[in-house]
């Protein structure tokens, strides 16, 4: 049960950088098309 829970908050630690990756990038893309 423990080792669950530590592999739950570790995907949602990547989850989040992905997230915060991802916005970066569109970000870029949006300014690039312009």
């Amino acid at each position: 049960m423990e080792e669950e829970i530590k592999q739950h908050e570790l995907l949602k630690a990547d989850y989040e950088r992905l997230r915060e990756e991802n916005g970066a990038l569109i970000r870029v893309i949006s300014k690039l098309s312009k």
